[in-house]
């Protein structure tokens, strides 16, 4: 008899259950045994000194339960990865989170009846901050007005520095020295987030540090709108509902209108901008990245000194102190967790929630990956991030056409859910995909954005890149476009051949709030190589699909739910209908 049949069931299971990754190398498990920074710290040195040895074997990193404060980011790179690496609770722990959120100390109630919680003495560090964690829920500074929009009476003569503002609109006198006061004003489909340089109660002009929009022509004040939607906030005049704040400079305080209830809420600040960037190299990319059962939280939001505009689902420009740019071009806000240059990572049964920022992004070279079963809620840019856009160089000349096979490839996003994201960039959307080949955007839940649900695409054109072969399908997409217009449930540019948007369900897509109108889908600039089948559209105020400067694209056996009988199924701007072949659809009743 040989001695491995001598071996109990039991143990050939768990002996099995180390070999992983499709290696033969037996996988290590170490235990991080307190929820400090400093404990998770110490277990990624010894994997790191592990590796040094030669151990490239995969490794199981099981946290115990509680909440990892993180002072700075952690990076993981090859050296600590080696031939797989997974993060996730121990398995009788239920909660892990790792946040990047500082604890308030108990606050003093002043004469007005406000609670006042001391700032730790680094927290100019990162600039003053616009987001807190107030009861757990990310929450921005106090505004006016309460709810809903101003809308400006008219921009200044140069279109950029500012407007003038309707006479009751704003409290006055407003004084800006030693105070916080940001504007956000909307544009079409983005936003601008600048810090109001002036405010004169006399003529009634508001002005920004450095221009307000974009710097192409089309971001200015008054172009989509003459009158165009604005909020204020920040400032301690804005604060006259129960749990609203605003930072008092000179005292170094976070100040929170009291409620009702006598005790005092849970506050945190958020102090770290990413929580885990992996980051693998050409010639040695990550292999088998996993992380389970993790939720992550209080990212703070990385506002530049003279703010940022915005052109596109949360890509911005950042201004200077002076209102100056401080790069050129434009850059995704960055996310709470960053994956790229990664083979067959997974991230799995996490949660995104309380972001000040983006939750994931599933970056540059990146190909087999998984997202799968992960929430996303109360972020404030894009909940979801795949892909990459166009601004990476090789050898001088653009990534995609230097070296196309480095584009992102055969990725999948399945079985999540997603809401409440934009929380500070309007224009955010809940999945945003630049250049991809072969993804997968299946069987998700998308709810209550302010504007589009699914974007893929990032070429206005139909030039070929190495984009292609995409499928999305099967995803429920609820209450997306709340605040801004010019999209839809779901949006796409460019040309990607062999790709299909179906079985999805787009419901509840309202009226566009602003000049361009908001549709189930809007198939944008240079839309080409799509087949679009079996989709149902239910509550779409405009038309269900919209075409602009689209090429050839096939629409078949969906179903839509039109607004009134005189709505167009298939509305095209600046797109011959010869272009799509539009068969065998069905109208429903209302």
């Amino acid at each position: 008899m040989s001695r491995l049949r001598s071996v109990p069931s039991v143990l050939l299971l768990s002996l099995t259950a180390l070999v992983s990754f499709g290696s033969a190398k037996a996988e290590t498990t170490k235990l991080v045994s307190e929820p400090t920074e400093a404990a998770l710290r110490a277990a990624l040195a010894e994997v790191r000194q592990m590796r040094s040895t030669g151990d490239t074997a995969p490794v199981r990193l099981q946290l115990t339960g509680g909440v990892y404060q993180l002072s700075q980011t952690i990076e993981l790179n090859g050296e600590i990865v080696g031939e797989g690496l997974t993060i996730e609770p121990t398995p009788d722990c239920k909660h892990v989170t790792i946040s990047g959120a500082e604890q308030l100390g108990v606050p003093t109630k002043d004469a007005d009846g406000r609670w006042r919680y001391p700032l730790p003495t680094t927290w100019r560090a990162n600039g003053i901050p616009r987001v807190m964690l107030v009861g757990h829920k990310l929450q921005t500074a106090a505004r006016t007005p309460n709810e809903g929009y101003y809308r400006i009476v008219e921009c200044l003569p140069d279109r950029r520095s500012g407007f003038l503002y309707e006479v009751n609109d704003l409290p006055s006198p407003l004084p800006l020295e030693g105070h916080v006061c940001d504007l956000v004003l909307l544009h079409d489909w983005s936003s601008s987030r600048l810090p109001v340089k002036s405010i004169d109660a006399e003529s009634h002009e508001l002005k920004t540090v450095g221009p307000i929009g974009a710097d192409a022509p089309h971001y200015a004040i008054d172009h989509f709108e003459k009158q165009p939607r604005y909020y204020l906030e920040g400032h301690e005049a804005f604060a006259d509902l129960p749990g609203e704040w605003y930072v008092d400079v000179a005292a170094e305080e976070l100040v929170v209108v009291a409620g009702d209830d006598a005790s005092a809420p849970n506050v945190a600040l958020p102090v770290v901008e990413q929580l885990i960037v992996a980051t693998g190299t050409d010639e040695a990319p990550l292999k088998h990245l996993v992380i389970q059962n993790i939720r992550f939280t209080g990212t703070r939001f990385p506002m530049p000194p003279g703010g940022m505009a915005c052109v596109q689902a949360a890509n911005l420009q950042a201004r200077d102190a002076n209102g100056d740019m401080i790069h050129q071009g434009r850059q995704g806000l960055s996310s709470a967790v960053h994956v790229e240059v990664a083979e067959q990572a997974i991230v799995r049964d996490c949660e995104f929630v309380g972001l000040g920022n983006c939750g994931l992004w599933l970056g540059s070279r990146t190909t087999d990956c998984r997202i799968e079963q992960c929430k996303f809620d109360d972020i404030g840019g894009n909940a979801l991030n795949l892909g990459e856009d166009s601004s990476r160089s090789v050898n001088g000349q653009a990534w995609w056409q230097a070296a196309p096979a480095e584009v992102a490839t055969n990725n999948v996003v399945t079985k999540c859910t997603i809401s409440h994201c934009g929380q500070l960039l309007p224009g955010a959307v809940a999945i945003w995909g630049g250049f991809l080949k072969q993804l997968q955007i299946s069987d998700n839940e998308i709810s209550d954005c302010p504007y589009t649900g699914i974007s893929l695409g990032w070429m206005w054109n139909p030039t070929p890149t190495p984009a292609g072969n995409n499928r999305i399908a099967n995803n429920h997409i609820v209450r997306v476009m709340q605040t801004l217009s010019d999209g839809g449930g779901i949006y796409t540019l460019g040309l990607q051949p062999n790709s299909v948007i179906e079985g999805n369900v787009i419901e509840d897509v309202p009226l566009n709030l602003g000049r361009a109108e908001s549709n189930g889908m809007f198939l944008d600039e240079g839309t080409t190589g799509w087949t679009i089948r079996q989709n149902t559209f239910r509550g779409i105020a405009r038309s269900p699909l919209r075409f602009h400067r689209a090429g050839e694209n096939f629409v078949s056996e969906n179903t839509w739910q039109l607004a009134t009988p005189d709505t167009p199924p298939v509305r095209f701007n600046s797109t011959p209908e010869t272009n799509i072949t539009i068969e065998n659809n069905r109208v429903i009743d209302n």
